[in-house]
């Protein structure tokens, strides 16, 4: 598997700021680890989250796009299991080193600015990676990583946003991943406009949960095992 499937937290935010002035851009190859290579990894998905565009023109029609992407725009979820939380361990230091040093390298112009807080009291440990950028006076941009190991799981949440009030984003939904998600049973099902349920599925917030803030899910993809061709 390709190391740029984390790529796929980034989709939403790639494909809504070229609509305007874009301010980020999926991090290298080389500054994540290529998940089929982690020692002991059971299986990975992701799901992506995003403005329920379809519902905001239904109720205004001459709804300016530009302010629907200046506020919050995208969260991501993505879940690894492994069989024994020493290998998850070691994947999340992985993850977290790589995140934060590819992180300058996702900003395009302005001056990026990179912080890393540890978090307590979710998971086992979890860590807080955040993109500042500027590129005018008008517009700037946080991107957050937050980094969750949870015994055997490991947790990597994104959250996009062009205003600051709603910093903290992916920490609730990291927050909400380690505290009510679990394993849904051996029998999943995969629906790839945001629809899986069963397996690690059942570690994803559910549509309409408070913490998603209004955002609705638009992409699931299975990062581990390899879907047969």
């Amino acid at each position: 598997m390709s190391p740029t499937h984390l790529a796929t937290l980034l989709l939403t935010l790639v494909v809504s700021l070229t609509a305007f002035s874009a301010t980020a851009q999926t991090p290298p190859a080389s500054a994540i680890p290529p998940i089929d290579q982690l020692t002991g990894i059971q299986a990975a998905a992701s799901r992506t989250y995003v403005q329920d565009v379809e519902s905001l023109l239904a109720a205004t029609p001459d709804l300016d796009m530009e302010e629907v992407f200046r506020g919050l725009v995208s969260t991501s979820v993505m879940v690894l299991e492994f069989d024994n939380a020493g290998n998850a361990a070691t994947a999340y230091d992985e993850f977290t080193a790589s995140i934060v040093s590819g992180l300058p390298m996702m900003a395009q112009g302005g001056t990026p600015e990179v912080s890393r807080t540890d978090i307590a009291e979710i998971g086992t440990r979890a860590t807080l990676a955040r993109l500042h950028t500027r590129t005018s006076d008008e517009y700037e941009t946080w991107l957050e990583f937050v980094m969750v190991q949870d015994d055997r799981y490991v947790y990597v949440v994104t959250a996009l946003t062009a205003v600051e009030a709603e910093l903290g984003m992916a920490t609730n939904v990291a927050a909400w991943v380690a505290m009510n998600g679990e394993y849904a049973g051996d029998e999943a099902i995969f629906v790839g406009d945001g629809g899986s349920s069963g397996g690690i599925w059942g570690f994803m917030p559910p549509t309409g949960d408070e913490t998603l803030e209004g955002l609705i899910p638009v992409v699931d993809e299975i990062l581990y095992p390899a879907p047969a061709s």
